[in-house]
This record gives structure tokens, sequence and C-alpha cells, in this order.
């Protein structure tokens, strides 16, 4: 069996091509997840009121993966938060 310069190519080509689909899914999980999270905050389940508190919802009709949702999104406002910060702080 001989294989030829224009078959490892290929095969070189279709594994590239296979690395880009998985790593674009799992850009686009992460993308969807945030948007679930960032939806959820928006319906009232959660409030995050930078330099004090982040407040969420705790009644029985919020499941645990939404309640981890809204952790997520407490988490990242508090970082864009504690950024803003360090910015205002850095100009002075």
């Amino acid at each position: 069996m001989n294989i030829e310069m224009k078959d490892i190519f290929f095969l070189a080509c279709y594994a590239s091509l296979l690395w880009i689909a998985h790593d674009n899914s799992r850009s686009l999980e992460a993308k969807v997840d945030t948007v679930r999270q960032e939806n959820s905050f928006n319906d009232g389940i959660g409030f995050y009121m930078p330099g004090s508190s982040c407040v969420i919802k705790a009644t029985a009709d919020v499941d645990i993966q939404k309640f981890k949702d809204m952790t997520a999104v407490c988490a990242a406002r508090h970082l864009q938060y504690l950024e803003s910060q360090k910015i205002n702080v850095d100009d002075n």
C-alpha cells in the first residue's frame, strides 16, 4: 500500500476541520450558557447591587441549575464591578 502525499494532505485537512468544528461547538455551548444565565437574571430571579450585595430568589420554583446560573452571573457582574473600580483607582 503506497500512501501518497496528497492523501496525507487530505487527512491533515480533514483532521484540522474536525478540530475546528469541535472547538467552535465548545465556544457555542459557553455562549448559550451565558445567555441562559443572563436571561434568568433579567427575569427578576437575581439582583446585583455593585459594591453592596447580590440577592438570588431561593424559592421552591428555582431549581438547582437555575440557582447555580444565578451565582455565576453574580460572580461575573462582581468581576466587572471590581475591574471598573480598578480603572477608577488607576485614573486618580
